[in-house]
This record gives C-alpha cells, structure tokens and sequence, in this order.
C-alpha cells in the first residue's frame, strides 16, 4: 500500500522540475490574466512581481536566512543582474533601486499595509517597468534558460 502523502508529493513537480515550454505557458496565462481579467493596479502589481520570483527565486533555507528578506534579496541581485544584461545601456544601480522599490510595494500589498492613494498612483510607474524588466528576464531565459534557472 502507497502512502498517499508520499504518492501525492512525488506527483507535484517543482519549480526546477517544470519543463520550459510549461514554465512560458504559465507566465503567459499570469500576462493574460493581468492584461484582460483585472483593473486593479494592485493585483496587477502582485502578479508582474510574482512572475520575477516564479522564474529567478527559490526557497532558502528556513534555518539560516530570514525568507522574506532572502527572497527580497534574489528577487533584486538576480533580477538585476538580467535586466542590466539584455540591455547594458541601463543604469544597473537605477535597475537594482527600481526593483527594492518595486519589492516593497509588492510586500506592503502582500502584507496587507495600509496604501495611501498617493502611493498607489505611483504603482503605475512600477507598472510600467515591470511590463520592460519582465521582457528583458523572458529574452534571457529564452537565450540561456540554464543560466537564468
């Protein structure tokens, strides 16, 4: 007799186990969905972001980092490191100072911390550079994805 805590395990795949073309067809349904089937600049943010983490991050260990601050951290180093890649012409200090705002605005939504309206108006610029940064991180992936995985 299976465990079906096991059976069921083994039967979900990994982020590193997805194969690219599942990978591409995930963050095109998330663009889908951003693009046609929500208004709300907040929701729309979560999910720009959460493209970057679903292809650059990956879980640390609980024991020795604080997770959300690891996250944080190679949501930016590697996020960065792409974008300034695709296109050397960009400031990759201005990159990496855009993306620690952007993640932080991420985590004030997430988190569920209060958004003045004023704040939120300026979610529409970080709208506007996730649409770009995403476009860079996709051309690496799809020029080197063992390097961008």
């Amino acid at each position: 007799m299976v465990d079906k805590n096991v059976k069921k395990s083994n039967s979900k795949k990994s982020n590193r186990e997805q194969t690219p073309k599942e990978k591409l067809l995930f963050v095109g349904n998330l663009l889908r969905v951003i693009l046609h089937e929500t208004y709300d600049t907040k929701v729309k943010l979560l999910l720009l972001v959460s493209i970057i983490e679903f292809l650059l991050t990956r879980n640390p260990n609980f024991d020795r980092f604080n997770v959300e601050d690891s996250i944080s951290k190679q949501f930016t180093l590697k996020a960065a490191t792409l974008i300034y890649l695709n296109d050397k012409q960009r400031s990759l200090e201005k990159i990496r100072d855009d993306l620690k705002v952007i993640y932080a605005q991420r985590s004030n939504i997430a988190h569920g911390n209060y958004i003045s309206q004023e704040e939120e108006e300026g979610y529409l610029n970080s709208l506007q550079l996730l649409y770009v940064y995403i476009k860079a991180i996709l051309e690496e992936y799809l020029i080197d994805r063992n390097f961008v995985s």
